[in-house]
């Protein structure tokens, strides 16, 4: 386990090669069956909320019609998570040419709103659990084997794929330094 900054990090992580490889997954981690809807974090409510009107466009009738029926998250202990629609598809989320697609990542990309997504979902496949602070660990699934494949093939670490989301997290200055404790010496890390 590594700490940075009160941050800590399964052992792992430095080794893992990834990069998500939508062609052969077609957005699965966004429509796992049973898996319940991505953590979000409470701060993240009212931003949400404010971004429905600009994503809800993007969704089918079925996914715009829980939206109306429902509010778009649930509470779990003191935790929160994004509604599924059918115990499967994020209420976010679209198909487009077979591909599962994130509503808010759509119309960010097209500057129509200035909220990517959940954190959680940038951050995918590493997850955020809270023992007294942060502590990340990757989550295995069947569903990414091609992004293991493709990141292996393309020399590609985990922590270099999710640098864009690792920095909206923790800061440029805290990823730097991950990376350069990371980068030391391969024999060091595993």
């Amino acid at each position: 386990m590594y700490v940075i900054d009160k941050v800590a990090i399964h052992s792992d992580i430095p080794s893992i090669q990834f990069a998500c490889d939508l062609s052969e997954c077609k957005g699965a981690c966004c429509s796992l069956k049973g898996a319940g809807g991505a953590p979000i974090d409470q701060r993240e409510i009212s931003v949400i909320r404010k971004a429905i009107p600009a994503v809800k466009k993007y969704l089918s009738q079925s996914h715009q019609q829980h939206l109306n029926n429902n509010d778009f998250f649930y509470k779990y202990n003191a935790e929160y998570a994004l509604q599924s629609v059918n115990d499967r598809d994020c209420v976010f989320a679209f198909r487009e040419n077979g591909i599962v697609k994130c509503s808010f990542e759509y119309a960010f990309a097209r500057q129509e709103i200035n909220f990517q997504k959940p954190i959680s979902c940038h951050l995918f496949p590493l997850r955020i659990r809270n023992f007294g602070g942060p502590i990340l660990h990757y989550e295995r699934l069947d569903e990414c084997r091609s992004a293991v494949k493709k990141g292996t093939d393309e020399q590609i670490l985990l922590y270099d794929f999710l640098h864009s989301s690792l920095k909206r997290k923790f800061g440029n200055s805290w990823f730097n330094k991950m990376r350069s404790i990371f980068r030391v010496s391969p024999s060091d890390i595993e």
